[in-house]
C-alpha cells in the first residue's frame, strides 16, 4: 500500500506546471487537495456508540426504548401528568443509532420512519420522558414527548403530548 506521502507527491507532481488541467486552481491548492484526499483514505472507523449518560444503567434506556417501539404516541397525556413531563430534562441520544445488544434504535432526525431523539429520567428513576418523531415524508410527520412510569413489570406509557406536526 502506498504511503500518504507518496500519494501527495504523486498528485503534487502531476499538477505542478500543468495549471491548465484545472482552470483557476493553482498547484499549491491542488497539493492541499491531494493531501486531504490522502488523509481521508487513512481515516479510521467511527467510534462505537455510547449509551445515554443519564440512564441509571444502559439496560434502563434499552428497556424504555423497547417498550416505546411497541407503543403508540397517539395516547394523550392526562392533564394531571403534564407538569411531571415538563419537569424532566432530556438529553439527546447518540446519532445515528442507539445500540441495545442486537437491537438498533434509529436516532437520526433526518431519516424517515420512527426516530427516538432524546431521553431523560426523574431523580428517583420512577418516570422517564422520551422525545420521538414519526415521519413518512418531508411534509408528513409529527413529533411527540412521551411520559413513561417504571412499575414492577417494567415501563408503562402514561401518555404523549404532540410537539409538532407537518
Amino acid at each position: 500500500m502506498a504511503s500518504a506521502t507518496s500519494i501527495v507527491t504523486f498528485f503534487a507532481e502531476a499538477f505542478v506546471g500543468r495549471r491548465g488541467l484545472v482552470d483557476g486552481v493553482g498547484a499549491m491548492s491542488l497539493a492541499h487537495i491531494a493531501a486531504a484526499l490522502a488523509l481521508a483514505g487513512c481515516a479510521s472507523a467511527p467510534a462505537p456508540i455510547e449509551p445515554a449518560h443519564d440512564a441509571p444503567h444502559p439496560s434502563s434506556a434499552c428497556a424504555l426504548l423497547q417498550v416505546a417501539r411497541q407503543g403508540s404516541p397517539e395516547m394523550r397525556l392526562p392533564g394531571a401528568l403534564q407538569q411531571r413531563l415538563a419537569s424532566i430534562r432530556t438529553v439527546q441520544l447518540p446519532r445515528p443509532v442507539y445500540q441495545c445488544g442486537d437491537a438498533n434504535y434509529q436516532t437520526d432526525p433526518n431519516q424517515l420512519g420512527f426516530t427516538f431523539l432524546a431521553m431523560g429520567f426523574t431523580s428517583d428513576r420512577r418516570f422517564a420522558a422520551l422525545k420521538l418523531q414519526s415521519v413518512a415524508a418531508p411534509l408528513a410527520g409529527a413529533g411527540y414527548t412521551c411520559l413513561y412510569q417504571s412499575e414492577d413489570e417494567g415501563w408503562t406509557l402514561r401518555g404523549c403530548q404532540l410537539d409538532w406536526i407537518t
